[in-house]
């Protein structure tokens, strides 16, 4: 299910996605994917929108998680990098 996500301070289209979850829990919960995909390491929480999946994200941080075991760069700074080199407007 997709839904938009409330209180949006920049007007974007954000969603939460979420998926029945009964194949591991044996009932009709719902999954929050991204918090699930944050959790893990697999995804950062995006500050800029909401703070939901910060604490998900410090704890696989600090359990080095897939991504944390490796230096990168956050997708939001890489599009600043980006834009600068370019001399292009930030979107």
């Amino acid at each position: 299910m997709l839904r938009p996500q409330p209180d949006n301070p920049a007007a974007s289209v954000v969603y939460f996605c979420s998926a029945a979850y009964s194949f591991y829990t044996h009932d009709n919960r719902e999954i929050d994917l991204g918090r699930d995909l944050v959790r893990h390491g697999h995804a950062l929480a995006y500050r800029r929108y909401s703070k939901d999946y910060v604490v998900d994200e410090e704890r696989a941080r600090r359990l080095r998680f897939s991504l944390w075991q490796v230096r990168f760069t956050p997708p939001w700074e890489w599009r600043r990098m980006m834009c600068e080199a370019r001399q292009l407007p930030m979107e």
